[in-house]
């Protein structure tokens, strides 16, 4: 009986893990997002290390050749039912910021709408509008959805695809002399990728971001942060942490 208890409590954690979030602050595999139901009350913290040539903060003729990683610290709130937003401020060291120092500084704002819940017949579906303001360096709009298959009791298998469009050219918010500027976008075209989780313990990523294949291990510890070491284009090291904490105990 006592067994079978845990074998419960097991699953049923399991079962809710809650969702992961991609090295770029909303929830995702490494740089594509993803479109599980979100857990209402969920607030994410983390902080991720991106490397050049993968920095969206680096471009050599803007910036010249002293950018060579980005730092990235976010907060990801899920409040209202369906909704989920994220604040994410960029770091780009070596580069003159706009206070006078030599670190380049931008805040980005993404937002997630979960249009359906997973069930037997059907898979998640999300809609998400990511950086629409200022300089939108990661800019994308976009639809994702996701299904989960569960071979074994400690084994599950979450699937994720999606397309992207570059609907937005045009820069909203102060950007002074830059307003006519091309926008960079994240995510046009095909992308999707595979999450292969062991319990509550890790995880294996694959995912292609529409331009080329990432890697990466995902690992849980003390049921609150999640530890995210990958290989973009399986040659560039970045490096992501985040904790999650629940507005309502039951979560």
């Amino acid at each position: 009986r006592l067994t079978l208890i845990l074998l419960f409590e097991l699953l049923f954690f399991y079962s809710v893990f809650p969702q992961s979030p991609s090295l770029i602050g909303p929830q995702g595999l490494i740089l594509t997002p993803t479109a599980r139901f979100p857990v209402d009350g969920q607030i994410r913290m983390g902080y991720s290390n991106i490397r050049e040539p993968h920095a969206f903060i680096n471009d050599p003729h803007q910036w010249g050749d002293k950018t060579t990683q980005n730092h990235l610290v976010y907060t990801t709130l899920v409040f209202l039912p369906r909704l989920e937003l994220t604040g994410l401020l960029t770091f780009a060291p070596g580069t003159h910021g706009n206070d006078g120092s030599d670190t380049y500084k931008d805040l980005a704002v993404f937002a997630q709408y979960h249009l359906l819940r997973e069930t037997h017949r059907r898979p998640n579906l999300a809609i998400g509008l990511y950086d629409f303001h200022s300089y939108s360096y990661y800019n994308a709009l976009f639809f994702v959805a996701g299904k989960t298959f569960t071979p074994t009791h400690t084994l599950k298998i979450c699937t994720n695809f999606g397309y992207g469009v570059d609907w937005i050219d045009t820069h909203l918010g102060d950007t002074g002399p830059d307003k006519d500027a091309h926008v960079p976008h994240h995510l046009v075209g095909l992308f999707g990728g595979v999450e292969l989780q062991y319990l509550d313990i890790a995880a294996l990523l694959v995912e292609y971001d529409t331009s080329q294949l990432n890697i990466g291990i995902r690992l849980f510890l003390f049921n609150r942060v999640d530890l995210l070491v990958t290989a973009v284009e399986f040659k560039t090291l970045c490096l992501g942490i985040s904790c999650r904490f629940s507005l309502f105990p039951s979560n």
